[in-house]
């Protein structure tokens, strides 16, 4: 075979990415924010306008909560056929974030081996954070953001890009934060008053000044998001964040040789406070370090691309392996109670916020909710009732009665069900995961 025609390291390294796409879309749904959000979709369809109070609890029903993600849940309102369509959106979703990953580096590195190596870095560091919900497409406009705020051609789209996150997911934010920090490590007013423009057109869209009332709102609310996993803060000792801390790494030595400066502290000292914050905001502040990263590997492009047929091999598994890779699709049953669900009648239940994102999903209108994962809504104060009761930690019976609960739907290992049992309660429904109560008639 002609050795010239077999492929390099580097054009490996830019296939390996393609297997985290196809593989995050081909296994089963486990977000429980995804499946509220596509409900207010259909919820805001039927109405013709966006929800502007709580219209799925019956613990907060009618209490003020606005659609943060208004123009995404819209958008899988009108998708929804069962959720068949979601294996393709993670396709193309992840497939865009990462080709804008392998523009942001090469245009900073020059290199084909830095792309891939940002990019197989970027798919490691996406991984764990690829579901369908709305904060996914804030990867694509944050790295959107990042290409068209270096090419001077290209600036004009920034308003606009915002204008359409403002309405996606509050993490918009973040974005015009970024542009700002930008313009101050350039020390160019031109960039400050794109900045400006930005913050104008986020504040034009469906809930006008509203949409900062809900960033004031969750902000406001951040005691509660310590009982939701993805709100902790990271574990940089972890596997999954093994490139994130390569990526200080080669921050550090790209100082060191020359290729980064002291002013681009001005952007990456908040993007790696940012990735301390939570472990969501990760996947966001690592968007922000990529041009810099780039930089850093600048002088990549002199290492030797080998040719092989070892390659060639990894080449043709990289792109046959995720066809060969079974689908499980559908929903995780031992995440949801899908099965068990069906039982219920529509008596006020008692459940935890990820039974509570399937049920507004599954059984809403006819269900209402206990409560679910929109930690702005509900506050500190009500989800750590809710876990102190799962865990008998607290008298259910003060809860139960206050809010006229004659239905449980637990997890066989909710210690307050031991508690329920022997207070009469009756089983209705169960399986390896899950178990339905029902209060004692008298």
């Amino acid at each position: 075979m002609n050795r010239r025609r077999l492929p390099t390291t580097a054009q490996v390294g830019l296939l390996l990415p393609w297997i985290v796409a196809v593989v995050a879309a081909r296994l089963p749904l486990r977000d429980n924010s995804f499946l509220w959000h596509v409900a207010a979709g259909q919820e805001q369809i039927r109405r013709g306008s966006v929800l502007t109070a709580d219209p799925f609890s019956f613990t907060f029903a009618g209490e003020p909560w606005r659609t943060q993600s208004w123009l995404a849940d819209l958008g899988y309102g009108v998708l929804d056929q069962e959720l068949g369509w979601v294996p393709l959106f993670m396709v193309a979703v992840t497939v865009l974030v990462l080709g804008l990953t392998g523009v942001i580096v090469y245009r900073a590195s020059g290199s084909l081996i830095a792309t891939a190596i940002g990019q197989v870095a970027t798919a490691w560091v996406l991984a764990a954070y690829l579901n369908p919900r709305p904060v996914i497409l804030s990867f694509v406009l944050l790295a959107l953001a990042v290409v068209a705020e270096g090419d001077e051609k290209a600036r004009w789209i920034l308003p606009l890009l915002v204008w359409v996150w403002a309405g996606l997911h509050g993490s918009f934010v973040i974005g015009i934060g970024y542009l700002v920090l930008l313009a101050l490590r350039r020390r160019n007013r031109a960039r400050l008053r794109d900045a400006a423009l930005c913050v104008l057109a986020a504040t034009f869209t469906a809930h006008g000044w509203a949409v900062w009332e809900v960033l004031v709102d969750f902000a406001a609310n951040q005691e509660a998001l310590d009982f939701i996993v993805e709100w902790a803060t990271p574990d940089f000792s972890s596997a999954a964040l093994i490139p994130f801390l390569g990526g200080v790494l080669l921050l550090i030595g790209g100082g060191i040789r020359g290729k980064l400066a002291v002013r681009d502290l001005w952007v990456i000292g908040p993007a790696l406070y940012l990735a301390t914050t939570a472990t969501r905001a990760v996947p966001l502040a690592w968007l922000m370090l990529l041009p810099f990263l780039g930089a850093a590997m600048s002088d990549f492009a002199r290492i030797a691309q080998r040719r092989s047929l070892i390659n060639l091999a990894i080449a043709v598994i990289a792109v046959g392996l995720p066809f060969v890779l079974p689908i499980q699709g559908g929903v995780d049953l031992e995440r949801f109670p899908v099965a068990v669900a069906a039982h219920m009648s529509s008596a006020r239940t008692f459940h935890d916020d990820v039974v509570g994102g399937w049920l507004i999903y599954d059984r809403w209108p006819e269900v209402a909710v206990f409560a679910d994962d929109r930690a702005e809504l509900y506050g500190a104060g009500f989800f750590r009732e809710m876990v102190e009761v799962r865990q008998s930690r607290r008298d259910y019976r003060s809860t139960f009665d206050r809010y006229g609960i004659t239905q449980a739907l637990l997890r066989g290992e909710d210690a307050v069900v031991v508690d329920l049992i022997d207070a009469g309660w009756r089983q209705v429904a169960g399986d390896a995961t899950f178990v339905l109560l029902t209060a004692p008639t008298h």
